[in-house]
């Protein structure tokens, strides 16, 4: 069974005061919690950049795994296996998953808002620090209407890497006024926002089991790559999409209902045509990477 780890190899100060969290080997994942939690209303903003491509998170959760209250809310990615975005919902320790086809940039800073509505309802939103319109939001709103036992907790915010190499700028704590608009204008935070900078990680090693992947519910875009990933990419007649030679091999998705009122996420301020649909092959398309300057707003010891 995989161990977290927080205060072990794993983090360290990587310069400027950004914090690098690193593999640790073996079957350990290596995790950085700030000492604080988060409740209805509030959220978490994250300034993150992959250095080296792997598996990562980033989530809410509440209790101890494997048990009956135990309840988790989150992103992540699984490097090259699947290297997409999924919003990950456990309830004790089943897993809910819902991924998507926006791959992940290595080196390219991103940002990252998971939010707590006040009505029991999760969004994540994901944006390009230096090219704010490049963004989406996964949301949870659909999952959450089954799953009673997520209202009024107090979230513990976890930043985990079991394979690759990822770099944090800052880490803030958001509370937003009742009048707050549900998704944020990237690339400033809405005035009824206020931020809480982040004092250093703490450590609160726990254990958890390695989840097992499974193919997903997503949204397609019918036009939701850039830099020419859309080529290969057509609509068929007969409610099926065809993915034409993705790093080399031919694989196919059935559409489900696009007739549903199935908002899980909203790209940008675009205007495209959206499918659900059955995903269980690798999007390896990726935009060509691009180096940005950053300044550090967290410091961190050196383990």
């Amino acid at each position: 069974m995989p161990k977290r780890y927080t205060d072990p190899p794993g983090w360290a100060e990587s310069g400027d005061g950004v914090l690098r969290l690193s593999e640790v080997g073996g079957d350990v994942y290596a995790v950085i919690r700030p000492p604080w939690t988060i409740t209805d209303g509030e959220g978490v903003l994250i300034a993150f950049k992959q250095i080296e491509r792997g598996d990562l998170a980033f989530f809410i959760d509440h209790d101890e795994w494997d048990t009956l209250s135990y309840r988790r809310f989150g992103v992540s990615s699984a490097g090259d296996l699947s290297p997409y975005w999924s919003t990950n919902v456990i309830v004790s320790s089943t897993w809910n998953t819902i991924s998507q086809s926006q791959p992940i940039a290595s080196d390219r800073w991103y940002m990252l808002l998971i939010r707590i509505h006040d009505d029991a309802t999760y969004t994540a939103q994901i944006w390009e620090r230096d090219n704010p319109e490049r963004g989406f939001r996964l949301d949870a709103r659909r999952i959450f209407n089954f799953v009673p036992g997520f209202d009024s907790k107090d979230w513990i915010v976890n930043l985990e890497i079991y394979r690759g190499a990822l770099e944090i700028d800052s880490i803030s704590k958001m509370r937003f006024a009742d009048d707050a608009p549900a998704l944020i204008a990237p690339p400033g935070v809405t005035p009824s926002a206020t931020l809480t900078p982040t004092p250093r990680p703490t450590a609160m090693p726990t254990e958890t089991p390695r989840p097992t992947l499974i193919p997903a519910v997503a949204r397609l875009f019918e036009e939701n790559f850039s830099d020419d990933q859309a080529d290969g990419i057509t609509r068929r007649l007969g409610g099926h999409w065809e993915i034409r030679k993705i790093d080399g091999n031919d694989a196919y998705c059935n559409v489900g209902d696009s007739s549903d009122d199935f908002d899980l996420i909203v790209f940008g301020e675009s205007s495209w045509d959206n499918y659900i649909v059955e995903v269980d092959v690798r999007f390896t398309a990726q935009s060509p990477a691009r180096s940005s300057s950053c300044t550090g707003a967290m410091t961190a010891a050196t383990p």
